[in-house]
């Protein structure tokens, strides 16, 4: 009998703590807290340019939820489930999107369409705690050499638009004329960026065209070069035709007289009734501890400065 009470004593015992286990406050308890995640980042634009104070996109990982749904470097988000973005800080809009919801409807404008787009975003939720291969790449960098985001990108980008210019209109472009001494370079920069304007749906029309395109570009030895010892002597830059990232002789934010080289490459676009006032100009300066040809920096920054 007494072995009896101490069988039918621990049964209860057991019994009790798989109910208490089992109980809606001991799972919520153990249910980890979940965030919900894009892969994309994003700014507001200025009230005065063409996206007048939307969030644009600035920067996408690959094979994220955001890049599988198709959205692009350089997308002016309207709006997030109904909500505009034009005035909202980045923290605001980051918070937009980071709702825990199993989807956001997201409306887009983007360079030569002119309605807005909207799509489906459908966010990836994992715990809080979790680590992706990728974030413990950038901590343990050296354990997973391939992985393209083991040290962050980072460019040297500047931006003019006239206000008031609509880039919604245009549909068709040309490029300048070249001269002899630059035509092979200016064909192999023009054809790089005419696969980026086509991907947008622009198109070349050298009878009638809505903006004409230029390139200005330099590449000249540094003539007192400030070296930091301490500062990498190389950056990664992602390739997005090509999907891949390369160690490239780029000093990660570089100073004007920091590197051995210093490049120069900028994209001017103007209206053919006003040839002196450019309506876009984006350019990049950046220091090199080594030389690199013009056509090979311009491979992976074209397809970012566009």
């Amino acid at each position: 009998m007494k072995k009896y009470r101490i069988l039918s004593s621990l049964f209860l015992s057991l019994t009790s703590a798989l109910i208490t286990l089992g109980s809606p406050s001991a799972l919520s308890a153990q249910q980890p807290e979940l965030v919900y995640r894009l892969g994309l980042e994003q700014r507001p634009t200025s009230p005065t340019s063409w996206g007048q104070g939307a969030a644009h996109i600035t920067a996408l990982q690959p094979e994220s939820p955001a890049t599988r749904a198709g959205l692009r470097v350089g997308d002016l988000l309207l709006s997030i489930d109904g909500v505009m973005t034009a005035g909202l800080s980045a923290r605001e809009v980051d918070e937009l999107l980071q709702r825990p919801t199993g989807m956001h409807l997201v409306t887009l404008r983007r360079l030569g369409q002119p309605k807005p787009e909207t799509l489906l975003l459908i966010p990836e939720a994992k715990s809080r705690a979790a680590r992706t291969e990728r974030e413990l790449a950038r901590a343990y960098a050296a354990y997973s050499p391939e992985d393209q985001a083991e040290w962050p990108l980072s460019y040297q980008l500047s931006y003019q638009v006239q206000p008031g210019f609509d880039f919604a209109t245009v549909r068709r472009y040309a490029f300048a004329p070249s001269s002899e001494q630059n035509r092979e370079l200016d064909d192999a920069l023009y054809s790089m960026i005419a696969r980026q304007l086509q991907a947008l749906g622009l198109q070349e029309d050298k009878a009638a065209p809505d903006l004409i395109i230029e390139c200005y570009y330099e590449l000249q030895p540094t003539a007192s070069p400030r070296l930091d010892a301490a500062k990498p002597a190389q950056s990664l830059r992602y390739h997005p035709e090509e999907e891949r990232v390369q160690l490239l002789p780029i000093i990660p934010e570089a100073g004007p007289d920091e590197g051995s080289y210093q490049v120069k490459l900028s994209v001017q676009m103007t209206r053919p009734t006003d040839p002196q006032r450019p309506v876009w100009l984006a350019e990049t300066r950046e220091g090199l501890s080594e030389p690199m040809t013009l056509k090979d920096f311009a491979r992976y920054t074209l397809p970012v400065l566009l």
